[in-house]
């Protein structure tokens, strides 16, 4: 494989190595420009629920906000939380970031921790549905407004049963 414009000079030495040796430079892959299209090629029919994970913890909108900080404070590698409503579907979507900031400043954590966390909850979250191919659900994701650019896309099925979640690094 060769680059046709190679952006910077690292990237340039490493894809002459790559033609030079008549394929991938010891220890590394093609070049990455061209491995880069040549993946993005096989994500095109792998469907989302092929890369989707259960949420780290899914949880019914009753509980109370503190309960919730809880979960964060305790798990420090849990990004985000799904709220299921009484049928179990997916109803809100709460990151830490999300939560932190809602919570944080003067009085925050004070007016929330007894609330159900419900009041605190993202209901306008990203969806996508199991069968959609990665590359359209990251192209949409992509298109979100900052402040939910990276939150995580929540999977269903047809029935809007929750799959699982994707977060934007998956993708």
């Amino acid at each position: 494989p060769q680059c046709r414009k190679p952006r910077n000079f690292a990237l340039k030495a490493r894809c002459s190595r790559a033609r030079s040796s008549g394929g991938k430079p010891p220890g590394e892959d093609a070049c990455p420009e061209t491995a880069s299209k040549a993946s993005y090629g096989d994500d095109r029919r792998k469907l989302i629920k092929s890369i989707s994970t259960k949420p780290p913890s899914v949880l019914s909108g009753s509980i109370d906000s503190a309960h919730v900080e809880r979960e964060f404070r305790e798990q420090p590698g849990l990004s985000h939380i799904v709220v299921r409503d009484r049928s179990g579907r997916p109803a809100g979507l709460v990151t830490r970031s999300h939560l932190y900031i809602k919570t944080g400043g003067a009085y925050g954590y004070a007016l929330f921790a007894n609330k159900p966390i419900d009041a605190l909850a993202t209901k306008d979250f990203m969806t996508a549905n199991d069968t959609d191919n990665v590359s359209k659900v990251a192209d949409e994701a992509m298109r979100r407004p900052l402040d939910t650019l990276y939150d995580p896309v929540v999977v269903i099925d047809k029935e809007g049963r929750l799959v699982g979640s994707v977060t934007v690094k998956d993708l």
